[in-house]
């Protein structure tokens, strides 16, 4: 029932695996979540959150005011999985 619920929630963002939204950051650290619906479930929860960063090996999830330099996430990230979501 949980994942039908983060999957809802989630249909309203569009999801770009290794794609690294730098900036726009809500918070000065990232939370911690299980998975990427985890992430996009929080951003749901945060005042001014339309999209995230979520970096996979380290399920730290980085909620953002928007889609602000969007970059192809490169090798000196050491190889982390990344995605991101926008609404929209």
């Amino acid at each position: 029932m949980l994942t039908m619920l983060y999957e809802s929630q989630c249909s309203a963002y569009r999801i770009e695996s290794n794609m690294d939204y730098v900036g726009g950051d809500l918070l000065n650290e990232a939370a911690t979540v299980r998975d990427q619906n985890g992430c996009c479930a929080a951003c749901e929860r945060a005042t001014r959150c339309n999209a995230f960063t979520y970096v996979v090996e380290t399920q730290a999830c980085w909620l953002k005011t928007g889609r602000r330099h969007a970059q192809p996430a490169t090798a000196d990230e050491r190889g982390a999985t990344i995605v991101s979501g926008v609404r929209g």
